[in-house]
């Protein structure tokens, strides 16, 4: 238990969170120089926290208690008598906390799993869970290093699937590390960061992307997505279970190689150690003596010349090539990523260009940097310096042929650049963990060969993007179809999907992060975050800046006239609320109901407690006028309700359908999970419905159920609604359905005396 403390202690000082599932999976798939520089760069900021935790914990546990008693007693006059009512006391003390924690148990048994409550109370059971989820997940990669044996099989059943209609003689994939877009000069940083890659850019040979960013910001979290067809929508697949790009390029006639800075030992493997071994040519730049020595990006080059070399010699005709670097980039220890030689920038140019505040440029605050964080901005910026050399002499390498050079960072670091934080974490996200540089070299050669490759490139160049679909983009700039990809997943395609929501950290990127402010100083919760039985105007006027969506009750009644009224009970606890008063409220206070997102729009989720055949028309055209008066697009609202059937026509009037599933017993869920599984899947595959709704403690049951749709293009994860309204919003945040994209609206409750 000491331990867990010290570790949930320094987890909360660096990163405001406990131990959670998300942790413990980076945990093993790290490898263990990355552990390590963690360790050695978080260990050294606030260590006086741990240490004086430790202190204090180290006297509470291992204090002479009994001597201090007997001293104690020895000045007390009636020893006996004190004991006595001492041991009265505790003894009652013992029994009322046992009798309330008998009683919160049988309310918890009643309303949900116990096993969900005690993972919210308590720290055994929130580290057990979270090891046992990781473990279950990562188990699976002994099954990926199976499937690899059988290689030949896996040609002779996808060969058919691949079609390659052109020829690129070298195609070239760059992955950085780290590397947050703010700090290149490429993207307007008042300091010279970037030279070399700016002179190409001037040049016109390198087209530079505004607006991409990481779906993750840890590495294997990203590559397993950026490397096969794994995203978001479908992350109940396992990205092994998905084709990766070195085997469709294998097949569609590439010789492939990886060379990589990274080390290939992690506690579990790794999704980029794992494709990698699919290249013909596999090399690793620090199998030896990486926990000694400083190995710089550099060390590829001769790995690569040398390749060449050999290559020249065997006199091989390969005229189809692709080669993937894989970068240490800008990793912290930020000052172990370059040599001294780009040791170039130091506070005094920070301070020199105001840029030495707690603040993103081009902004200013009233909080200077400490002279630690002012080294460590430094340090930072040399790491890109130097890693703009490397990319850059890669570059020159492919320039006097055919070739094309795509350079994709796999995430950011935030560094110092609102607060007091360095690194990248999911638990506390930030736009600037996520910000990356993608841009896309093509020689004088290329260019001129394929000018069409050159047009699509350029008019790409300012789309929002994601790289969890970088596959697709990535094929489609090369003519390469494959089974599974999507052209409207492709930002070089004229179908492609520019509303695509991009998630991040339980997180809409363009509404939560992109703009946000920074501090959160407003108190708004993220747009996942909606509140719970906002059944009276007054709750709403309460809590309308705190929350970007509202759950309401509402029963259909048809006398006098046809209406919705407002509550959770129909008209034996009716108080006369119309649903229209209530969007007269919402419309005269401001909030709009104009929409919410990109993916999913709504902004008003409607309980529909007594929808029924009998009355499902004329509720909808009601509610049609309603929508028509106030002036609501019809996506901007959740129409919930167990009768999935009659969910059908609000579906097709481009309303959100939810089917609201069941509280079930924990006897029912155990006795009858296959029946209650089967019945799920055929309400979504009646195409009635866009989601599930559920209370919380059924999460893990619906998630194991592992439920899709075909979308008439891909399968996708069906989207899941829920409801903990037992905790509040920061609660929530910290909950699994939070950092689960799959969920895309958690209500939670308020304190108030509210219907």
């Amino acid at each position: 238990m000491f331990l867990i403390a010290c570790v949930d202690t320094f987890l909360i000082a660096h990163f405001h969170t406990f131990v959670n599932a998300v942790f413990v999976d980076i945990f093993f798939s790290s490898n263990p120089n990355e552990a390590r520089e963690f360790l050695t760069f978080y260990g050294r900021q606030n260590i006086w926290v741990i240490a004086l935790f430790i202190l204090c914990s180290g006297i509470f546990l291992f204090a002479p208690y009994e001597k201090i008693l007997n001293i104690f007693k020895s000045h007390t006059k009636s020893n006996v008598k004190a004991n006595s009512l001492s041991k009265a006391f505790a003894l009652c003390v013992c029994i009322i906390c046992l009798l309330g924690a008998g009683f919160k148990l049988y309310r918890v048994y009643s309303e949900q799993s116990i096993m969900v409550y005690l993972i919210s109370k308590s720290s055994y059971m929130r580290w057990g869970d979270s090891i046992a989820n990781t473990i279950n997940n990562q188990s699976h990669i002994a099954q990926y290093k199976e499937l690899s044996k059988n290689y030949n099989a896996f040609l002779q059943e996808s060969q058919g699937a691949i079609a390659a209609t052109r020829t690129f003689p070298n195609i070239v994939l760059i992955i950085g590390e780290s590397t947050q877009k703010n700090y290149m000069s490429l993207y307007n940083y008042p300091l010279p960061t970037t030279p070399k890659l700016q002179k190409l850019q001037e040049s016109g040979n390198l087209i530079v992307f505004s607006d991409v960013i990481s779906p993750h910001s840890h590495t294997n979290q990203v590559l397993e997505k950026v490397l096969t067809f794994k995203n978001y929508e479908n992350n109940q697949t396992p990205w092994f279970k998905q084709q990766n790009l070195i085997d469709i390029l294998k097949l569609a006639g590439y010789k492939t190689h990886w060379l990589s800075n990274q080390e290939v030992i992690s506690i579990y493997g790794n999704a980029p150690e794992v494709i990698s071994t699919r290249a013909d040519i596999t090399r690793f730049a620090t199998i030896n003596d990486s926990y000694t020595n400083e190995t710089y990006d550099e060390i590829l080059l001769p790995l690569f010349d040398n390749m060449q070399d050999i290559k020249s010699q065997a006199k091989s005709t390969d005229s189809k090539n692709t080669y993937i670097f894989h970068l240490m980039g800008t990793h912290l220890h930020y000052i172990h990523r370059y040599p001294k030689a780009f040791d170039v920038f130091t506070p005094q140019d920070l301070i020199s260009h105001n840029l030495h505040t707690l603040a993103p440029y081009p902004a200013i605050s009233n909080t200077l940097l400490n002279n630690a964080q002012l080294r460590t901005k430094t340090e930072y910026l040399n790491a890109i310096l130097y890693n703009d050399y490397v990319v850059s002499e890669i570059i020159e390498r492919f320039k006097e042929s055919d070739s094309i050079v795509i350079y994709l960072s796999d995430h950011g670091d935030e560094v110092y650049d609102f607060r007091d934080f360095a690194g990248h974490t999911e638990s506390m996200g930030s736009r600037f963990m996520i910000e990356v540089p993608f841009m896309i070299y093509m020689s004088e050669s290329f260019k001129s060969h394929y000018p069409e490759i050159v047009k699509k490139v350029q008019e790409a160049k300012d789309k929002p993007f994601m790289s969890d679909d970088f596959i697709h983009a990535f094929l489609d700039l090369f003519d390469i179809s494959a089974q599974d990809s999507i052209q409207s997943r492709s930002l070089f395609s004229k179908d492609y999907n520019d509303k695509r929501m991009r998630i991040f950290s339980g997180k809409d990127y363009d509404k939560d992060l992109k703009h946000d402010n920074l501090l959160n100083q407003s108190g708004m919760y993220p747009s996942k975050i909606w509140l719970h039985r906002v059944d009276e105007i007054q709750k709403f006027m309460d809590f309308k800046d705190k929350y970007a969506g509202f759950e309401i009750d509402v029963y259909f009644l048809e006398s006098p006239t046809p209406y919705f009224d407002v509550g959770h009970d129909g008209e034996k606890s009716s108080i006369n609320l119309k649903l229209e008063d209530m969007f007269e409220a919402m419309q005269n206070s401001g909030f709009s109901l104009g929409g919410g997102g990109n993916d999913i729009k709504p902004r008003i989720w409607l309980d529909f407690k007594n929808l029924s055949p009998e009355n499902a028309e004329n509720a909808l055209q009601v509610l049609n006028t309603l929508c028509d008066t106030y002036h609501i697009p019809h996506s901007a609202l959740i129409i919930e309700s167990s009768e999935y059937k009659s969910l059908g026509i609000f579906k097709k009037e481009g309303y959100w359908s939810s089917y609201y599933v069941p509280y079930y017993s924990k006897a029912e869920l155990k006795e009858q999970k296959s029946e209650i599984i089967q019945g799920l899947k055929h309400i979504i595959e009646s195409g009635n419905i866009n989601s599930l709704s559920f209370p919380y403690y059924l999460y893990d049951f619906i998630k194991n159920a592992s439920l899709r749709y075909f979308d008439n293009i891909e399968w996708l994860d069906v989207p899941l609604l829920t409801w903990n309204e037992g905790h509040n919003g920061y609660e929530n945040m910290q909950s699994k359905a939070f950092f689960d994209p799959q969920i895309k609206v958690i209500l939670v409750g308020e304190k108030g005396n509210y219907r």
